[in-house]
């Protein structure tokens, strides 16, 4: 193994999943482009100049947005930071932005979003959102060639730490979602939500602050259970009547059974595992266009 390929240990490693490219260094998300299918704004822009060019069959490779201030975040595990390039040659980063969208700090504070997740903690107006849906890899020498920037994963408890590491790790592991469950559950809270968001964004966006994490299961008499969690060990109860209400008022014309909220289990320290894997995760993700960026991630309908 030369030098080059040599596994570094945990105490060399001052990379972690959260840390920050440095500042300036010209990293930017990357896509392969079939120029026969350009899906996105971006990728038709490139294959149009290709074929201008003379290239039109050749693949494309474009680079994703750079916009002043954004930046790329490390998302690949830890554990495997510290694996020898030989063992896993690649590190993966993802976009990270800053936005005073409404709509897209909602989204980002919702845990079941596919595309976003809010890194930093929630003051003032405008917030840190990681960006899935723009990414790229890199060779793990970047890891020896440059320092990283932990300035804001320094700032994070190592709750929330393990918080974004389930959250990049669910998006692979998340089921489809019934279509009975998807008419009669999902459809109307999102519908719902999103008039929510439309007309009063403010309360859309303490209740996501506040419950991240909504779940629901069927029982066997056919009633309702709505799951609301909240990263934080004592959530405010008063935001919990509210989105308890929101989200049975919404349910009871539709749902051909008992609606409630299990009012017990409104935490992560009192949600159990085993009411993890009986229950089923509510995706509040709408089609969305951050600040002129195309191809963000359309709703789940699965």
């Amino acid at each position: 193994m030369s030098s080059s390929e040599e596994a570094i240990t945990d105490d060399e490693l001052p990379w972690e999943q959260g840390s920050l490219l440095p500042d300036g260094l010209g990293v930017l998300p990357l896509q392969w482009v079939h120029p026969a299918e350009p899906a996105t704004r971006v990728a038709r822009g490139a294959a149009t100049a290709a074929a201008r060019r003379g290239d039109a069959n050749e693949l494309l490779r474009v680079a994703g947005p750079d916009k002043q201030g954004d930046r790329m975040m490390v998302v690949t595990q830890s554990c495997d930071l510290v694996k020898s390039a030989s063992d896993l040659p690649q590190v993966e980063v993802a976009r990270v932005f800053e936005t005073t969208s409404q709509r897209t700090i909602i989204q980002a504070q919702d845990f079941g979003s596919a595309r976003f997740f809010r890194v930093d903690h929630p003051v003032g107006d405008a917030a840190m959102v990681l960006d899935y849906g723009q990414r790229a890899l890199l060779d793990k020498g970047f890891l020896r060639a440059v320092e990283p920037d932990n300035s804001l994963r320094g700032s994070w408890s190592e709750e929330h730490c393990k918080r974004l590491a389930r959250w990049l790790g669910q998006r692979y592991s998340r089921p489809a979602i019934p279509d009975e469950d998807y008419e009669c559950i999902t459809r109307p809270i999102r519908d719902a939500w999103n008039d929510l968001v439309a007309n009063d964004p403010h309360s859309a966006v303490s209740y996501h602050r506040e419950y991240s994490e909504w779940r629901y299961r069927r029982e066997e008499d056919g009633s309702l259970t709505l799951y609301i969690l909240s990263p934080k060990a004592n959530p405010d109860e008063t935001t919990a009547l509210e989105v308890s209400d929101f989200l049975t008022q919404t349910l009871a014309p539709v749902y051909p059974g008992e609606v409630r909220v299990a009012v017990n289990h409104r935490s992560y320290h009192t949600f159990t595992k085993a009411d993890e894997l009986s229950t089923e995760q509510i995706s509040m993700e709408w089609a969305s266009r951050d600040e002129g960026v195309e191809g963000a991630a359309l709703p789940d309908v699965l």
